[in-house]
């Protein structure tokens, strides 16, 4: 091999090895909005896509319904869980519609050369509100229905509460539990 020869391999070398160091860092450092932030922040901390919203709500029917055949339910709690389930998945369509308009007016707002922030102050308070209310709505639905099991019942549910919670203290740690 002729030394220009060599000087090119050791060039192209040089460069291959910079581009992988230069995307290693970006990623590493959460520059770049994308690989390294999505496991860290989920959808890089923009919440989740438009698309998947239809898809969340109907994982978590499909969660609760699967929780709810767990319980041996009587036909009695069957009604009070079915009551909880339809107006539960009522609050989550309103509440995604409505999440939808707000972001709608604020990025309306926000695309005048001068935004009003005392209006938008006062459209978030009410929105803020209007969330606050339907979280309350359903815990007095859930409460409704909890209310009508049995102890061992309660203590089904509350032990997969206490699971969620030491999941959510130890970072979520992955030791094959299914979903």
């Amino acid at each position: 091999m002729t030394k220009k020869k060599k000087a090119v391999w050791i060039a192209v070398i040089l460069v291959l090895a910079m581009t992988v160091t230069g995307f290693g860092f970006a990623i590493n450092s959460g520059a770049a909005c994308g690989f390294g932030s999505f496991h860290r922040y989920g959808f890089s901390r923009r919440g989740m896509p438009p698309f998947m919203h239809e898809e969340i709500k109907n994982f978590i029917a499909w969660r609760m319904d699967n929780g709810a055949k767990g319980l041996g339910l009587s036909d009695t709690q069957k009604e009070q869980y079915d009551l909880f389930h339809i107006q539960f998945l009522e609050t989550m369509e309103k509440a995604l519609a409505a999440r939808t308009e707000f972001k709608k007016k604020v990025m309306s707002t926000f695309e005048n050369e001068n935004p009003d922030l005392s209006v938008m102050a006062t459209e978030a308070k009410t929105h803020v509100k209007a969330l606050s209310d339907a979280i309350m709505e359903n815990l007095t639905r859930f409460t409704g229905f909890y209310n009508s099991l049995d102890a061992a019942q309660r203590k089904i549910i509350t032990d997969k509460i206490k699971a969620g919670i030491d999941d959510h203290i130890n970072n979520f740690p992955c030791d094959g539990k299914g979903i």
